[in-house]
């Protein structure tokens, strides 16, 4: 015969793995959508190249532009997830390798303080702190978000070096 299980610690448990498979379903849409806008922007600046048309190359520029802002919505959007599944994990005591928080903490650390072990989880303060979208300007201070803004900066400068200096018609 089995021991009983407590019921909320189950449901716990359930809730903990819906909430990773969430982040995860998130993390795959961004993956996704970051390979569209790659594909698109690859697409387009062979096409504006080939066809000498400097419209063309200018729209190739603003996807970046565009795939910065769905990468910045995404992760904003994560934090409640995490939140949620690190309060699960300290609720369920996962304190040798928490998942989530160890997450958290290695990728996310810049964009909300992460609590102690000591910080009560259900403080109302708290908890809005948490679940606040991080500044704008935080997010840009990020490696990838650096690089994209980059990749977007040299499109354009290409745009208007292929309008002004090859003098490419814009349409």
């Amino acid at each position: 015969m089995t021991d009983p299980v407590n019921p909320e610690s189950e449901s716990l448990r359930f809730e903990l793995q819906q909430a990773i498979g969430t982040f995860q379903t998130q993390m795959s849409l961004l993956i996704q959508m970051a390979g569209f806008f790659i594909a698109a922007d690859s697409a387009l600046l062979a096409y504006g190249l080939t066809q000498r048309r400097a419209g063309i190359l200018l729209l190739a520029s603003f996807m970046p532009a565009i795939m910065l802002g769905i990468y910045i919505e995404l992760r904003n959007s994560s934090i409640p997830v995490i939140y949620v599944a690190i309060t699960l994990e300290r609720k369920l005591h996962l304190r040798d390798a928490p998942l989530v928080e160890t997450f958290a903490l290695s990728r996310m650390s810049r964009v909300f303080a992460m609590p102690t072990e000591t910080t009560d989880m259900a403080d109302p303060e708290f908890y809005a702190s948490m679940l606040r979208s991080p500044q704008i300007r935080k997010w840009f201070t990020r490696p990838s978000a650096l690089m994209i803004c980059f990749i977007f900066a040299a499109q354009l400068g290409w745009f208007l070096v292929s309008l002004l200096v090859y003098h490419y018609p814009f349409m």
